[in-house]
């Protein structure tokens, strides 16, 4: 092996922001928009900095998967990692990712999206996973972040 390669995924690796695609993917662009339009107070607070990336974004999580199925969550995230995400992967950014694995380096992903989305994604490209771990609890995703979303800092 000849080192290790990092790469952040949404907005680096992809077009756009996994997490608005994947809520599209499960609720459609009608929810989609009212839900964020919901959220919109906790969304402004977190751009203007009076609340941190992370308890907005679980108020957004909460609100589109929280309650739903561990099991269905990750039915759709695995529906999603192939039938969606290979049309948000920049080119120029996979022909990279694979002249660094030929080159012998091993290729991470570090994101802030969920690991539940993108784990099979990784997987089937021969990639490493560093992401965000949602909560569960009796069976069902809270919207909460188990420990510091991996995000700014984080990564």
């Amino acid at each position: 092996m000849s080192g290790i390669a990092f790469f952040d995924f949404d907005g680096t690796i992809t077009e756009k922001d996994s997490l608005l695609e994947i809520i599209k993917f499960k609720h459609g662009s009608f929810a989609f928009y009212t839900g964020m339009l919901v959220n919109s107070p906790y969304l402004v607070a977190m751009k203007a900095g009076l609340i941190p990336n992370q308890k907005a974004k679980e108020k957004v999580l909460k609100w589109f998967f929280g309650k739903l199925k561990e099991e269905d969550f990750q039915k759709l995230s695995d529906d999603f990692s192939t039938q969606i995400i290979p049309s948000l992967i920049r080119p120029k950014a996979i022909t990279e990712i694979n002249k660094l694995k030929d080159a012998g380096f091993e290729v991470v992903i570090v994101s802030a999206s969920a690991e539940n989305w993108l784990a099979l994604w990784c997987k089937n490209e021969g990639l490493s996973l560093i992401g965000t771990i949602l909560e569960t609890k009796d069976g069902c995703i809270t919207g909460k972040i188990v420990g510091d979303n991996c995000y700014g800092q984080e990564k």
